[in-house]
């Protein structure tokens, strides 16, 4: 009985640690960086369009770096995004602008690009 008894307890004892383990991951994970949407439509006719980014930690600040990538995943120089580089601090919101410099857009469909934000 006493093996028995041996065992929960460093059985129990190890599941504890795992679970604090566990819950302090979740509390990292609470705050970070988000995107104010999942789709960005740039018409042909604007001259720029607008991003919202937020950090919603309340302790940790990121670096935040983004760019435009073309529909087969290579990074393109049709859009400028400023600024493309900033450290965003916690509970800070900051504004990215899309600005189209390539050349003339095809006139009779939609043309696709990835906005990527990377924070590290």
């Amino acid at each position: 009985m006493s093996l028995y008894s041996d065992l929960m307890k460093k059985t129990v004892t190890a599941l504890m640690v795992a679970s604090a383990c566990l819950a302090s991951l979740s509390a990292m994970a609470e705050g970070g960086i988000s995107i104010q949407g999942t789709r960005i439509v740039y018409p042909q006719s604007a001259k720029q369009e607008s991003l919202a980014i937020s950090n919603s930690s309340t302790t940790d600040s990121f670096l935040v770096q983004s760019w435009v990538e073309d529909a087969s995943g290579r990074k393109t120089h049709d859009f400028v995004v400023t600024p493309p580089l900033y450290l965003s601090g916690p509970k800070n919101e900051n504004t990215l602008r899309l600005m189209y410099v390539g050349g003339a857009a095809p006139a009779d469909r939609e043309s696709l690009y990835y906005f990527i934000a990377k924070a590290i």
